[in-house]
């Protein structure tokens, strides 16, 4: 079990991320804090893509070279 959280730490942080975006866009309403709570959401949510897509490369980069 701990081998596999220390080899999918990132793709377990980008579901929980999504559910978190998921979660705040059912209880949106139409105020300030709400519309920068979900732009943090997105930001946050773009920025572990970006993260989960350049670890996984790096990973594809490794087993190539071997």
């Amino acid at each position: 079990m701990k081998k596999f959280i220390s080899t999918n730490i990132h793709w377990i942080l980008f579901v929980l991320v999504l559910i978190n975006l998921i979660v705040s866009m059912t209880n949106f309403t139409n105020s300030t804090p709400d519309i920068i709570a979900l732009s943090f959401g997105i930001v946050a949510f773009v920025g572990v893509g970006i993260l989960v897509c350049s670890i996984e490369v790096e990973r594809r980069r490794k087993k190539e070279k071997i």
